[in-house]
């Protein structure tokens, strides 16, 4: 997998807080082999699940994203990260897929440590 992207963070100060906000956008190129794994169905796993054989080829899929950062002092932030893609064309087709778009996002609590 290859992920090429374009991002640019803003940077916001309130008092000792801090806030960054980093709005992206990007293409991913996904190997045969990935979409295979990921979206491919063997005749195998065809015969147990009753869906029909897919094997994709290699995708190309952009997404568009939006981090977050905030500070509450030096040693603890919040961390909010969400990304939107649309699947390629390819992946699409799998049986195994019900949507062209897919919406993810992560979340972390940060403590620095003096060390």
């Amino acid at each position: 997998m290859i992920t090429a992207s374009a991002q640019k963070p803003f940077f916001f100060r309130y008092g000792s807080n801090a806030f960054i906000l980093t709005p992206s956008a990007g293409v991913q190129f996904s190997s045969e082999n990935l979409t295979d794994y990921y979206f491919g169905i063997s005749n195998s796993e065809s015969q147990r699940s009753g869906l029909n054989q897919y094997t994709p080829p290699a995708a190309v899929s952009p997404f568009i994203g939006l981090s977050t950062i905030y500070s509450f002092n030096q040693r603890w932030s919040i961390m909010l990260s969400t990304r939107l893609s649309r699947l390629d064309d390819n992946l699409v087709k799998s049986p195994m897929v019900s949507r062209q778009y897919v919406f993810t996002s992560i979340t972390s609590l940060t403590y620095n440590f003096d060390i």
